[in-house]
């Protein structure tokens, strides 16, 4: 019986390794001190009717806790903003391209692919001639340290 050795079959060729899956993870943002629902509140395009959530004296008597403002927040970027032309914008990096993909799904891995696809589709739709290939977006999230964004296992 042979087997698999370093992701080449028997003939030298190499097989196609298992994908990886990214995140974005909150409390990257917590353990930082930095506010994941505030950073959120950023993201919102200018019109939207959810850029304030969270700001009313109703909503601050509540006290929610910081775990709960950033799902709501989170919740508000992916039924509004994140499906408006616009979200991601031909001039943003792709840094900024990549973590709103990521925002459109919530705390939700993709792979590398699907996460190129999101990027590559929302640019062509802006109009952008900006293109990010794979092996360029996967050494942007392998060494990325200002998103929050990680390796994730997928079940």
């Amino acid at each position: 019986m042979e087997t698999e050795v370093n992701g080449s079959d028997n003939f030298g060729i190499e097989t196609n390794p298992k994908p990886t899956f990214y995140a974005i993870d909150p409390s990257w943002y917590e353990d930082r001190g930095i506010s994941f629902s505030h950073l959120l509140k950023s993201r919102h395009l200018p019109k939207c009717p959810n850029q304030q959530m969270g700001d009313n004296e109703k909503k601050k008597a509540k006290s929610k806790s910081p775990k709960e403002d950033s799902a709501s927040g989170l919740k508000a970027l992916q039924k509004c903003c994140s499906k408006q032309p616009g979200f991601i914008a031909a001039h943003m990096s792709s840094m900024e391209s990549i973590f709103r993909v990521l925002i459109k799904v919530g705390i939700k891995p993709l792979s590398t692919v699907q996460i190129h696809e999101g990027v590559e589709s929302a640019r062509a739709a802006a109009g952008s001639s900006n293109r990010l290939t794979i092996s360029v977006l996967e050494h942007l999230l392998q060494h990325q340290d200002t998103y929050g964004i990680r390796k994730s296992e997928v079940n």
